[in-house]
């Protein structure tokens, strides 16, 4: 088989996931992100959804390599 060219073969050295999506760092501080965009949560300035994983550009965070990465899900009201 072929190299998985996926993380540009940078190891993944954090994952995280919400309801829908899910966002990774990688060993060279590089931020991934894939899933349900509907509300902005992948953090690549719209609200597509991307199927497969897509690097964020450093100017959506700083510019510095990323060290950790969190994802949230819905926060739903109980009751009436």
């Amino acid at each position: 088989g072929g190299t998985d060219k996926v993380f540009d073969v940078e190891a993944v050295v954090m994952v995280a996931a919400g309801d829908a999506h899910v966002a990774c760092v990688t060993a060279k501080g590089t931020v991934w992100s894939w899933g349900k965009g509907s509300s902005g949560q992948l953090g690549h300035g719209d609200r597509d959804p991307r199927q497969r994983p897509v690097r964020l550009g450093k100017q959506m965070y700083g510019g510095s390599p990323a060290v950790m990465v969190a994802c949230g899900g819905a926060i739903r009201r109980r009751g009436g």
